[in-house]
C-alpha cells in the first residue's frame, strides 16, 4: 500500500506546483508537499529522489520568492512520468 501512496503524492505535488505557476494561491497547501519531496530526497538518496529534492527546493522558491520559470513544466513532466511508472 505504501508504494501506491508515493506516486499519488507526487501527482498532487505536481498539480499544486502547476497551480502555483499559474498564480492560483495554494501556497499553504503546497508547502507540505515541498517538504515531502525534500524529505523523500534525503531519505532514499538515489538519483530520482535527489531530483525530487531539487523539485522541492524549487517549489519553496516559488512559494517564498514567487519566481516562475519553464522549469515548472519540466519538473511536472518528470513527476508525472515517475508516478505513472511507479503504478506499473
Amino acid at each position: 500500500m505504501f508504494l501506491w501512496i508515493l506516486p499519488v503524492l507526487d501527482v498532487m505535488a505536481t498539480i499544486l506546483m502547476l497551480l502555483l505557476h499559474h498564480g492560483v494561491g495554494v501556497d499553504k497547501v503546497a508547502f507540505p508537499f515541498s517538504m515531502y519531496l525534500i524529505a523523500k530526497g534525503i531519505a532514499f538518496r538515489d538519483i530520482a529522489s535527489v531530483i525530487d529534492m531539487i523539485i522541492g527546493i524549487y517549489l519553496i522558491g516559488v512559494i517564498v520568492f514567487g519566481f516562475q520559470t519553464f522549469l515548472a513544466y519540466v519538473f511536472a513532466v518528470y513527476l508525472i512520468q515517475k508516478a505513472v511508472f511507479s503504478f506499473f
